[in-house]
């Protein structure tokens, strides 16, 4: 089956770590560009947000959270994309310079497609400019206070959860 050429071709990006990991290494630069989905845009939270902060942070980690701070903030002003060389992303945010497969970047960003915040499509690197509310596995896998703080603010509370389970005899 041949691939659709036409201009409403779907999108359809890389599978998984390793291909983000390669298709990232492979390059010096990215392109950058948003991707604006209506519900997430609704539902979801900026990334420079108490949210991001108390409830992101413990599931991608600080490289990642900065990494998309930085790929978001610049698509303030550069609406349409821009070109992101990895390098610099790497020193700016205390990764050092190195591009490799392995390098710690090149981890970061496949981290982020890891987690659905960014994604390789049309040979470009696309990325969510809202940080989706958490799911409810993600959220059960936060520390103890920290889910309670979620299960209070998103109104899910799971009566197996360990916190809850751990209230009941006293």
């Amino acid at each position: 089956m041949k691939p659709s050429t036409g201009a409403r071709s779907a999108v359809v990006p890389l599978e998984g770590r390793r291909d983000a990991a390669a298709w990232l290494s492979a390059r010096t630069a990215v392109e950058v560009v948003p991707i604006r989905h209506p519900v997430i845009e609704a539902l979801g939270h900026d990334p420079t947000s108490d949210y991001a902060e108390k409830f992101w942070l413990p599931v991608i980690g600080p490289s990642a959270l900065w990494a998309h701070r930085r790929l978001t903030a610049r698509l303030l002003t550069d609406h349409c994309g821009y070109v992101l060389d990895l390098a610099t992303l790497g020193r700016e945010i205390g990764l050092g310079a190195g591009t490799g497969r392995n390098s710690l970047v090149v981890r970061t960003l496949a981290r982020l497609v890891d987690f659905h915040l960014a994604e390789i499509a049309d040979n470009r690197l696309g990325v969510h400019t809202s940080l989706p509310p958490l799911t409810r596995r993600q959220a059960a896998r936060l520390p103890d206070h920290l889910a309670r703080r979620h299960a209070d603010l998103t109104g899910h509370h799971d009566n197996s959860a360990p916190y809850v389970s751990a209230e009941v005899g006293r």
